[in-house]
């Protein structure tokens, strides 16, 4: 849905995707627009009001900027995901969400279903061994086929984390498991978290 629609649109699904999930977003974002139609519309709203339209994301604090942030949004023609990720209550996933699917630039937001798929498949443990992978993906996947290829990579790897590579991992369903650290680890006794 919020993929594929317009850049209000995708920018609400990115902010609220950072804290709450997919099937919650999907059935109470087309309310919250009926109420805020545009990004002015919300820009020029009561923070109560905003907070009340969208009590189903359980973000008080942080829906109740979200006029601010609009105004912001829309005070700028050009914005890089450092850029948002000073707007306020954004933070990283959100702002490499925004970058990538609203603005259509090289990013590639790490949840914790992406951390799982490119920690498992490529057998790293830390954080910073996934954000670095992170980054290696988006620099191939960008000269291999720019910032379309990376959407597809991106939306397959969350899809992987949703089903098969979920916090208890089916491999046996999974279409990477021929080549993963962990599907592989797994049937030698030694697969990683």
């Amino acid at each position: 849905m919020w993929h594929e629609g317009d850049e209000y649109v995708r920018f609400l699904a990115e902010f609220f995707l950072r804290r709450s999930n997919r099937s919650t977003v999907q059935r109470h974002l087309l309310g919250f627009l009926d109420t805020f139609p545009s990004f002015e519309d919300l820009a020029d709203a009561d923070p109560e009001d905003v907070v009340a339209a969208a009590r189903w994301a359980g973000l008080r604090k942080r829906v109740a900027r979200l006029p601010e942030v609009a105004r912001e949004f829309l005070s700028r023609e050009t914005w890089s995901s450092d850029d948002l990720e000073h707007l306020p209550h954004l933070g990283r996933y959100a702002s490499q969400g925004i970058a990538l699917y609203v603005l259509d630039q090289p990013a590639f937001p790490v949840d914790n279903n992406v951390r799982r798929v490119v920690g498992r498949y490529l057998g790293l443990k830390s954080e910073e061994e996934v954000l670095g992978a992170a980054a290696v993906i988006v620099e191939r996947v960008m000269t291999e086929g720019g910032v379309g290829l990376l959407k597809d990579v991106h939306r397959g790897a969350l899809a992987l984390g949703w089903r098969p590579c979920a916090r208890k991992p089916r491999c046996e369903a999974c279409p990477l498991a021929c080549a993963c650290d962990h599907a592989l680890g797994r049937r030698t006794g030694s697969a990683v978290a």
